[in-house]
């Protein structure tokens, strides 16, 4: 058991604990909005609210939907498994039984079995955190195949979710200003890799608007946007203080929906789950695109504190998620998505009814462990600090593990500026990303251990 890591079959030990949920499940978890993905799926074409990139996905890996939706975790699970086995690997990670013991570790102590055995590109954020920090950091150690296929990943990780694309740009530009900060101390020994992953970013962003032109005849990123916005800006209140006060010489027609949005703190104008939403009384995302953009601008010009004063708000409330929360919960027949749930899944159907999920008990298990998760992710960020503090407080070159905490801090910050801005406080948007923190505490336990017995010799 202390062969070294250098096998393929090494790479894909974490599959068979990622896929715990799923299998324990007996299918995928599916959420109300897994109806857009099998569309696209189904169709191949782009949906209101998502990119077609993750349909394309679900397709390509169920090979046409003639194999069981199990597949797609078990090709998510593969994916992940290679980018953790990699960076392990860097990070002083030298035998394979150490890695069968981080793996379960991983996978019984935090949420990532969840991540993994969804119908959502959520794994798709901790993939391209991962392909960023290998190709930026680690690039003199990937071969030429290595350096190809997690470019791929990148490509793929970037189309499935467009807040991806706000990350990437975010990360790349802190990750150059920072160097420019810590230069000779080993943040950054080479500019290929962050050179290559700005210009993949570029092709992400090609891809998708070439991607949406063949398929429905429009270059495109987000047909909707606007309508997060200005959910967005409502909950923070903000909507509601620009109709008080500036309605009389705006005239906007939302002016007459102005006492909806009087402390609000739901979805209802992007769902109306609860009450009629003004978009749809005005004529759906097509009709309110410019008044929604000139409503936004107009709050930027008048309100810009109170602007800052939400982002920051909402970055602090989604950086550290206190539940596991949005995972498991049965879709009732009642909901609006599931006719179209049930016919989209076809044979898969039956199978889906029969899983945990569907019974309520998921959702049990979920409710019962997860504080146990929750103790252990914010433990891991409690020692990923500790970590980069001893280390810039010791005043010596950045070691590898270190890089890692820092990139890993880095991104959690970015993903909850980008959630919590965009979309608002939500933990599934963070505890997609956060459980990577647990890596670092089981690195520094080995090389502690293998430290150890290096000296005993």
């Amino acid at each position: 058991m202390g062969q070294k890591l250098y096998t393929v079959q090494s790479h894909f030990i974490f599959v068979p604990f990622l896929l715990l949920v799923a299998f324990f499940n007996g299918f995928a978890i599916i959420f109300p909005d897994d109806a857009d993905y099998l569309e696209s799926a189904r169709n191949l074409t782009p949906t209101v609210w998502h990119p077609v990139f993750y349909g394309i996905f679900i397709k390509l890996t169920t090979i046409d939907f003639s194999l069981s939706l199990l597949v797609v975790p078990i090709a998510q699970a593969v994916i992940i498994s290679f980018l953790l086995t990699e960076t392990l690997v860097a990070l002083g990670v030298s035998k394979i039984i150490h890695l069968i013991l981080i793996s379960a570790a991983v996978a019984f102590g935090t949420c990532v079995t969840l991540i993994v055995g969804t119908l959502q590109p959520d794994i798709f954020t901790p993939i391209l955190c991962l392909s960023i920090f290998l190709l930026c950091f680690l690039w003199s150690d990937l071969s030429a195949p290595k350096r190809i296929v997690i470019s791929v990943v990148f490509i793929l990780a970037v189309t499935v979710h467009l807040s991806h694309i706000a990350l990437t740009i975010g990360l790349v530009v802190c990750i150059w200003i920072i160097r420019l900060f810590t230069f000779g101390r080993g943040w950054l020994k080479s500019n290929a890799g962050l050179r290559l992953i700005t210009s993949l970013l570029i092709i992400s962003i090609i891809t998708i608007l070439c991607g949406n032109r063949l398929l429905s005849y429009h270059f495109y990123l987000s047909k909707t946007g606007h309508a997060f916005l200005i959910n967005r800006i409502a909950k923070d209140q903000i909507l509601y203080k620009l109709l008080s006060e500036h309605c009389q010489e705006s005239r906007y027609r939302l002016c007459d929906y102005k006492d909806f949005f009087l402390n609000y703190t739901s979805d209802d104008y992007l769902w109306q789950d609860n009450r009629p939403s003004p978009m749809v009384a005005l004529g759906g995302w097509k009709k309110t695109r410019e008044e929604s953009y000139q409503i936004l601008a107009d709050s930027i010009r008048y309100y810009p504190l109170d602007h800052v004063s939400a982002a920051m708000r909402q970055t602090s409330r989604q950086f550290l998620p206190l539940s596991v929360d949005g995972f498991g919960y049965p879709i009732p027949e009642k909901d609006g998505s599931y006719p179209a749930i049930e016919k989209l899944l076809g044979a898969s159907y039956e199978r889906f009814q029969n899983s945990l999920q569907q019974q309520g008990r998921l959702i049990q298990i979920i409710n019962s462990v997860s504080p146990f998760w929750v103790l252990s992710q914010s433990m891991s960020v409690l020692i990923l600090a500790i970590c980069i503090f001893r280390s810039f407080r010791s005043g010596r070159s950045l070691e590898t593990i270190v890089v890692f905490s820092l990139f890993l801090m880095l991104t959690l910050i970015m993903n909850a500026a980008v959630c919590g801005i965009l979309s608002g406080e939500s933990s599934r948007y963070q505890n997609r990303l956060i459980w990577l923190a647990a890596l670092v505490p089981m690195c520094l336990i080995f090389q502690k251990y293998q430290s150890g017995n290096n000296s005993d010799m």
